[in-house]
């Protein structure tokens, strides 16, 4: 007892020393208060610091609680959003391959109708061709070859009896007629028409061989000659009526149409055929015809010069050669022209060719028959004397108005050009004549197809029937510009 009352006496003692000054300025009875405020205020304010703590730390929990439930929240929707997408792409696919099987299903229903219309359609058009509803395929088609085959033994001048007589020999080539093969090893006189002789001229050409002349055919031209009267002011309108007709006629025959852009813009020419007085030109079935683009300020200043020999019989017109003089630049061409029968529709009949075209010519035209044989010597076969006038066969000035019209199928690869060339007084502009024509061109005439081959042949005979109103059964554009003269002229 006496140590602790000591001890606590000393601290009395020193806290009354320091707080002596504080004891002499707060009066008497300060120096002892103040310790036990001053453990209050401490405690007072450890106490507010633990509670701010235990707040602070009770709000960073709350927190974490909350971000942790936020957290699952968005989880739980993710995986719901992709059940939901998974499901919806499973849907998707179930219908696009519910679709494509409906529209496969539907895509072989539509092919087994076209199948069966195109069928219908065949049979009919056919049938319209062939004026027999209801005669087989076979038959038409034999039907067709035999015609075609005796078209072809008439222009050679062989009789189509002596032919179907005649057993095929062996290796002929598809597309030849058998006498042509047969003509191919007979001997040079074993028939007349084996030799080729031009009207005019003494003597006779070498012998020619009907299989190359054949073989020598790269173009086969149809054309279709329509009357003056069915043209009107409107030419456009015209040529757009009849190329509308002519579609419709080759989409009964299941025909593949291309039409030209610009089949409505025409390009216009001028017609000149150059002849004697006397048209021996003409009258040895030679023609020499100018053909001069018109442009919007006049007539161009280059022209084509072209030298035709035209005949029946192919082995003639494969030996005259229209070629030009050496160092004179020409295109040659051996054609097959396909024309009307004038007895009635629906008919027609072969005459070839021979022509050397010489493009952009830009020389004077020849005004005496020497200055022609300069430009072509073979015309030297027809003795005409060379201080002959050679002038315009007639006074009227022709105008062409010519149409690229577009092209047709035949199926395969083979295809014709297709446009209407409709000639014009070029003064009065009264219409002369029209014609409408498509062309196919191929390699091998021997080896050329027959399913197109016919089914050209057959267009051009169903299109005289369905546009018989159209038709001129005339000769050729040619014979009607000598006709403009007055004077007799062969036919073609």
């Amino acid at each position: 007892m006496g140590k602790h009352d000591d001890r606590s006496a000393g601290r009395k003692g020193g806290e009354r020393a320091r707080g002596g000054d504080d004891g002499a300025t707060s009066g008497p009875g300060a120096g002892a208060r103040a310790p036990v405020r001053g453990r209050d205020v401490e405690r007072g304010e450890k106490r507010r610091r633990k509670e701010a703590e235990h707040a602070e730390k009770a709000s960073r929990k709350q927190a974490e609680r909350e971000e942790k439930r936020r957290r699952k929240e968005a989880a739980r929707a993710a995986r719901e959003a992709e059940r939901e997408e998974k499901r919806r792409r499973k849907e998707a696919a179930r219908a696009a391959k519910e679709a494509a099987h409906a529209e496969k299903a539907s895509r072989k229903q539509a092919a087994r109708e076209e199948k069966k219309r195109r069928k219908e359609a065949k049979r009919r058009a056919e049938a319209v061709g062939e004026g027999a509803i209801g005669l087989p395929r076979e038959a038409v088609v034999a039907e067709e070859m035999a015609e075609a085959t005796a078209a072809v033994e008439q222009s050679l001048g062989a009789s189509p009896e002596g032919a179907a007589e005649a057993a095929p020999a062996p290796g002929r080539k598809r597309g030849i007629p058998a006498s042509a093969h047969a003509r191919r090893h007979s001997s040079a006189g074993a028939h007349g028409s084996s030799e080729v002789e031009v009207r005019g001229r003494r003597g006779r050409h070498a012998h020619v061989d009907l299989f190359d002349a054949f073989e020598s055919i790269h173009w086969r031209e149809f054309k279709i000659l329509l009357k003056a009267e069915d043209f009107s002011d409107d030419m456009a309108g015209d040529v757009s009526d009849y190329w509308r007709l002519a579609r419709r006629v080759a989409g009964q025959l299941e025909l593949s149409i291309r039409r030209n852009r610009e089949e409505t813009k025409p390009r216009l020419r001028e017609i000149i055929f150059l002849d004697t007085p006397g048209f021996d030109f003409y009258r040895n079935s030679f023609m020499l015809r100018v053909r001069r683009d018109i442009l919007p300020d006049g007539p161009a200043k280059e022209y084509e010069l072209t030298l035709k020999f035209r005949d029946p019989d192919v082995g003639r017109a494969l030996g005259v050669d229209p070629k030009p003089a050496p160092g004179v630049s020409g295109v040659m061409k051996f054609k097959e022209e396909i024309l009307l029968v004038s007895s009635a529709l629906g008919g027609m009949r072969s005459i070839f060719s021979h022509t050397c075209q010489l493009k952009a010519h830009r020389e004077p035209l020849p005004k005496t028959f020497a200055e022609c044989l300069a430009i072509f010597p073979m015309l030297s076969c027809l003795e005409i004397a060379p201080e002959t006038p050679i002038a315009p066969a007639i006074d009227t000035r022709v105008e062409e108005v010519l149409y690229d019209l577009g092209e047709i199928g035949f199926r395969g690869s083979k295809t014709a050009k297709v446009d209407m060339a409709v000639w014009r007084n070029a003064e009065t502009r009264k219409i002369l004549i029209g014609e409408f024509a498509y062309e196919t061109h191929f390699r091998h005439y021997g080896r050329l197809n027959p399913v197109p081959k016919l089914r050209s042949e057959r267009l051009y005979r169903l299109l005289q029937r369905e546009t018989g109103a159209w038709v001129e059964l005339g000769n050729t554009k040619t014979w009607l510009y000598y006709g403009l003269s007055g004077r007799k002229v062969h036919d073609e």
